[in-house]
């Protein structure tokens, strides 16, 4: 970008006279958790089958529920198998990306064609944890006299997702994992 009398112009890549040139890159990055919350592995889910109401208004709100009182169950036997959820539900993601680029011309006309593809799949295990994009861009220039160019720049993108949950959310699928007793 360049800012000349208080205009800023934004420039794009273009192709430039001269031979014709070719690039292609490739890379490849992995995403992981740096650190999940233990797990509670001590207390059973509820007493006696209560099972404690911690919605807002709910029997929790009032300091001597007996429902909340008995909220954690009995402490879990020895030899009972637990199971880390987070185990369950996370993996590595990962994401590649490819792209190439296309440029040349000579002193009347400049091409310049670019190419990208990017796929993440992130760190949740599921087929609803992917995001997809696809982008193709073609722009060309000719002089046709000396005081008069010609050019097109069209580009064309393609995304696609799908996600387990969208924006800031509570309730998510992260939460869930949070509360689920380790004996299920």
């Amino acid at each position: 970008a360049r800012a000349a009398a208080g205009v800023v112009l934004i420039t794009t890549k273009a192709g430039r006279a001269g031979p014709t040139r070719f690039t292609y890159r490739s890379s490849v990055s992995f995403n992981d958790l740096n650190r999940t919350y233990p797990l509670q592995r001590s207390w059973s889910q509820g007493r006696f089958g209560a099972q404690p109401d911690t919605s807002l208004g709910g029997a929790c709100d009032v300091i001597t529920s007996a429902t909340c009182v008995r909220s954690w169950g009995v402490r879990i036997p020895a030899g009972t198998p637990v199971y880390d959820h987070a185990d369950d539900i996370y993996h590595v993601g990962q994401t590649f990306e490819n792209g190439f680029t296309v440029s040349g011309g000579n002193d009347r006309t400049t091409f310049y064609l670019s190419g990208d593809y990017s796929s993440q799949e992130g760190v949740f295990l599921g087929p609803n944890n992917r995001y997809g994009r696809s982008a193709v861009r073609v722009k060309g220039t000719h002089r046709v006299m000396d005081n008069l160019e010609i050019g097109a720049n069209v580009s064309f993108t393609d995304a696609r997702g799908r996600f387990i949950q969208r924006g800031n959310n509570t309730n998510g699928v992260q939460l869930g994992n949070l509360r689920t007793p380790p004996e299920y």
